[in-house]
């Protein structure tokens, strides 16, 4: 308790803003905040080149001295990956490449080639379809593969030795992007000599302590920053809010380019190529968010209202309490209170915190339509963030069951059920009538025939945990199978399931699993636990 007392001293120590907030959203990013911790943040909201909403909160200093600014820098993690399409696409724009090319065509130094195929090409890559069968399929998140791109860079812009390794790709976003717009609070690299002058604008990290139970103010140190296609730069609010200005205005990118890389690589994925694109309420929302050790980051733009949502934070709490990876917004409930408050003038919040019978009395008054549908997800979002909080500063894991539990019974055959996010939290609750639901939402999935990483491991792990254990190695199976999606953790998890069930039952396959899960995992370098298991299990099937 004097925990949490100190940190709403320290939240309400500075808290700057400007301009009017429409409607409830400056209360509701407040009591969001209070929700989650966030230790410090800067948020914005722009009219095109205009930031006509602006707030802060905590520090930029370890001293807690220094308010955050519109010009404090902080790191922005995969919003890397904007940039990057941008630029890819003034470099196809200039006749240097096409996204169609094969990733085969550029030499590669750097990166293990089995990750990839002879039909892989630089649009799977930055289309996050790369992993599926055949490429272009499928869409699953993965920051890593991104990176690969960077061997066309390399090719386009090549370096003598002298040169820091990712120079190829950071001159490419300083002359297409950086320098054009006068972006000087933007950072893909750091030397004294150039951007020394920066480093009083570079705002502190907060780490979370679990052996003092508050998140640490820390320094950091921009000498040892890299940043590549896929991650790594640091920017301020006031610099992403020239950026988005600028793409609007087409004056770094022509419209019909724009286009292309914020429509769905598919019908039906949430990607374009670089940036997630959503529809609500007649309008599309196009975005990118960062995810960092130390860092949250979003930027999301609304062209046909020219608008833009900017939130910056040197602490990961709002990225890792959404699961913004699975590629649906709303999931945030800063972004669902921007949507009912800027878009859908729906100024009307609910306290999901509150009395559970005035929540489903609000709730009641809207049944269906597009703000009903975003109250859903706000109230999910809420549900997702009281876990998150949860198993760090409060205690909110009972509270975030009886309101999820709440949105089963009132909503019960809402979309939101057939959301990866839905299945990764229902599948980790202990909650005996949350699995029971989580049956009927594995039940709906697999009529569908698909095989999805996230939802395919979380339906076998709420089978298993409903005592289905037969049922559950079904989805294993299907996922663990084949080639497709093989950098992603589900399906490494699912094939060491599959391998552990089967160890005593027909040694051959658990063994042939094993053996992959180590080729997998080898591609990647990535020697953790679950390899080092692998690895013994295969030392006493020998």
């Amino acid at each position: 308790m004097r925990y949490i007392l100190t940190l709403l001293c320290f939240l309400g120590s500075f808290q700057g803003s400007w301009s009017q907030a429409r409607g409830s959203f400056e209360k509701d990013v407040e009591h969001y905040a209070h929700i989650i911790g966030l230790p410090a943040y800067a948020l914005g909201v722009a009219e095109g080149d205009k930031l006509v909403f602006f707030k802060s909160a905590g520090y930029a200093d370890s001293a807690g001295k220094v308010p955050i600014t519109q010009d404090h820098i902080f790191e922005i993690a995969s919003i890397t990956k904007s940039l990057t399409s941008i630029a890819l696409q003034q470099l196809e724009q200039a006749g240097k490449l096409s996204l169609n090319d094969p990733v085969d065509k550029f030499p590669n130094r750097y990166f293990t080639r089995e990750r990839w195929n002879a039909q892989t090409t630089l649009a799977h890559l930055v289309s996050h379809t790369s992993e599926s069968m055949p490429p272009g399929s499928s869409f699953v998140y993965n920051g890593s593969r991104y990176n690969i791109v960077f061997n066309a860079f390399t090719a386009i812009n090549p370096m003598d030795s002298t040169e820091e390794m990712t120079r190829p790709f950071t001159i490419q976003i300083e002359k297409g992007i950086l320098n054009p717009l006068q972006m000087t609070h933007t950072l893909t690299r750091f030397s004294e000599r150039e951007y020394g002058s920066l480093r009083k604008w570079i705002a502190v990290k907060y780490s979370w302590d679990a052996a003092t139970n508050q998140y640490v103010p820390r320094p950091v140190n921009p000498a040892g920053m890299q940043s590549g296609p896929g991650f790594g730069m640091m920017s301020s609010m006031r610099d992403l809010v020239r950026y988005s200005a600028a793409i609007g205005e087409g004056r770094i990118l022509p419209a019909d380019r724009y286009r292309k890389i914020t429509t769905p690589f598919y019908p039906g994925s949430p990607q374009g190529m670089g940036w997630f694109t959503y529809p609500v309420a007649g309008v599309d929302l196009h975005w990118s968010y960062g995810y960092g050790d130390n860092c949250s980051a979003l930027l999301l733009r609304v062209p046909q209202r020219n608008l833009s949502l900017i939130l910056l934070s040197p602490a990961n709490a709002h990225s890792a309490a959404a699961l913004l990876g699975f590629g649906n917004p709303l999931m945030s409930p800063v972004v669902a209170s921007f949507v009912r408050n800027y878009l859908l003038n729906a100024s009307e919040s609910i306290d999901f915190e509150g009395d559970p019978e005035r929540i489903e009395a609000s709730l009641g008054k809207r049944r269906a339509g597009d703000v009903a549908d975003v109250w859903v997800h706000e109230a999910f979002g809420t549900v997702m963030s009281l876990s998150y909080s949860g198993k760090t500063i409060r205690g909110n894991a009972a509270k975030s069951i009886d309101l999820l539990k709440m949105l089963i019974r009132r909503y019960p055959v809402h979309s939101l059920w057939q959301a990866a996010a839905a299945f990764e939290f229902i599948a980790e609750a202990d909650d005996k009538a949350v699995l029971d639901f989580g049956k009927k939402m594995v039940a709906v999935f697999a009529r569908t025939g698909k095989v999805h990483p996230a939802k395919s491991f979380y339906a076998g792990l709420i089978l298993e945990k409903n005592g289905e254990t037969e049922e559950a190695m079904e989805f294993y199976n299907a996922l663990a199978a084949g080639d497709d999606f093989k950098e992603q953790s589900y399906k490494l998890d699912a094939m060491m399931k599959v391998a552990k069930y089967q160890i005593t039952r027909n040694p051959a396959i658990a063994k042939a699993m094993l053996e992959r899960l180590v080729r997998y995992k080898e591609y990647v370098t990535m020697k953790d636990r679950l390899y080092n298991d692998a690895k013994e299990m295969l030392i006493k099937l020998q």
